[in-house]
């Protein structure tokens, strides 16, 4: 098994990360886990395959549809695959970007980008095609929950013997965004909540997560620290999300900082117009050059940490992790609250699993599966690219590689009852000497029982970074 060299950059509080983490992120959706080419500005990889069939004995007549769930602002690269048949048969593959209309397998095709003509002959009859001159067509603004469409059909109006094969999809998945206020930073009135301000970026298409940070000033006594209030409300004016939380330069006794998630679902995605966050300062004093980044809007800004808000585009519901960003220390007791949202009207049994994997560079520390049919989590074994036996949530067993162990007596599955869309996984992980000094990068994924079976990630998400603090 190959394992993918996800790149990873995080900007937080702690000067130590800041520090350490060099590299850059790619959001990656959709991953087979396999990555084709590499440079040092992109990676490209490839969808999940999928397999396709056509004619006598199927269930299609002339041609199958298949769908390519991609985040939005992905570029196709190239779009490839192969054949085999009862007999001689000639064939046409038509690729089709996602349209506000084209959600997941229904509505109609998206614009039609490219087509590939390909022969099958040979005993056994077999063929093969490749795409890949899409010119502008190559990216589109639409991302999940509509979809790239790839069409293969016979040139014969009805074919008589059977083709079946596989298609491939090599992509570039879409940059995070960093995000800012419109007019930049801003001051809030004593006991007063401030008029929403529109959250000022390109491309934020589809569904995706927010994580939103903050800071801000007291205009009071120096070294006066203050709470506020911080909703992220959705372009029809609705709350999204709301947190109560410090300044991200807060001395480190004031928590929570203002440091939130929130996963997009569909039917946010499909509401037209801009976000918003509207800020309340309970105050008795005003609150001064409040930003989402850590743009210098003014005096004692350079007390604060290099900092971003962002939105990342993902294709399979929503994740929260807690903490994001943390130090650590060898064999310290690490508690995750790793929290996977299922967009409606789906709940969270219609998900297959459930992965969590620790690395630093393409150095695996630890991947996690939890099954959801079977309520159990197994590790992967690196030397046969299998997860191994799975075992339930509060028993005595502990999982282990040679870098990690997550502690079974001290985690927990929760969820609200059967048709909730949430579930919480309580982690309870603990770190081996051969981490120490490195800094981690957390990924998450989830993969639904509609999709094609697969052991591995359909979609590895950036979720958060543990600095492993030196030996004393």
């Amino acid at each position: 098994m190959k394992t993918i060299p996800l790149h990873h950059q995080a900007r937080g509080a702690s000067a130590r990360i800041k520090h350490h983490i060099t590299s850059t992120l790619v959001w990656l959706c959709l991953l087979a886990l396999m990555p084709v080419a590499q440079t040092t500005a992109q990676t490209v990889f490839t969808a999940t395959p999928k397999t396709f069939e056509f004619g006598p004995g199927t269930p299609n007549t002339r041609s199958n549809m298949r769908t390519f769930s991609l985040p939005a602002w992905a570029t196709i690269v190239r779009v490839y695959g192969t054949f085999s048949a009862g007999g001689a048969e000639r064939v046409n593959v038509d690729l089709h970007k996602p349209s506000a209309e084209s959600v997941d397998s229904t509505g109609p095709d998206g614009p039609y980008v490219a087509s590939a003509g390909a022969q099958i002959t040979g005993i056994p009859a077999s063929g093969s095609f490749s795409m890949n001159n899409f010119g502008i067509n190559n990216t589109s603004e639409f991302g999940c929950p509509s979809t790239w469409r790839v069409r293969v059909r016979s040139q014969l109006s009805n074919p008589t013997i059977r083709v079946a094969g596989t298609i491939y999809v090599d992509y570039i998945p879409p940059p995070q965004r960093i995000l800012s206020i419109a007019g930049d930073g801003f001051d809030i009135d004593a006991d007063t909540t401030a008029t929403a301000r529109a959250i000022s970026t390109s491309q934020i298409d589809g569904t995706g997560s927010f994580r939103i940070k903050a800071k801000w000033h007291a205009d009071a006594w120096l070294g006066t620290f203050a709470p506020v209030t911080v909703k992220l409300l959705r372009p029809n004016g609705t709350t999204a999300k709301t947190q109560t939380g410090w300044s991200q330069h807060a001395p480190a006794d004031k928590t929570p900082k203002l440091d939130f998630t929130y996963a997009v679902s569909a039917a946010d995605a499909l509401l037209p117009g801009s976000w918003f966050i509207q800020v309340t300062n309970p105050q008795s004093f005003d609150i001064l050059n409040f930003n989402i980044d850590d743009t210098d809007d003014g005096a004692f800004d350079d007390q604060v940490p290099n900092f971003n808000s962002t939105f990342t585009a993902s294709c399979a519901g929503g994740f929260e992790i807690t903490p994001e960003e943390r130090e650590a220390r060898v064999h310290e007791t690490l508690n995750y609250a790793y929290k996977w949202i299922v967009p409606d009207p789906q709940n969270w049994n219609d998900l297959r699993w459930i992965q969590l994997r620790i690395r630093d560079g393409s150095d695996i520390v630890m991947w996690l599966k939890f099954d959801v049919l079977t309520r159990t989590f197994s590790v992967l074994n690196e030397g046969n690219g299998r997860f191994g036996k799975g075992f339930a949530a509060g028993t005595r067993t502990q999982l282990q590689t040679n870098k990690a162990t997550l502690h079974l007596a001290g985690s927990s599955v929760v969820a609200a009852g059967p048709t909730s869309p949430i579930v919480t996984l309580n982690l309870q992980l603990s770190l081996k000497p051969g981490t120490a000094g490195r800094v981690l990068a957390i990924d998450v994924a989830a993969q639904e029982n509609a999709e094609e079976a697969s052991e591995f990630s359909d979609c590895l998400s950036p979720a958060g970074t543990i600095v492993v603090l030196p030996k004393k």
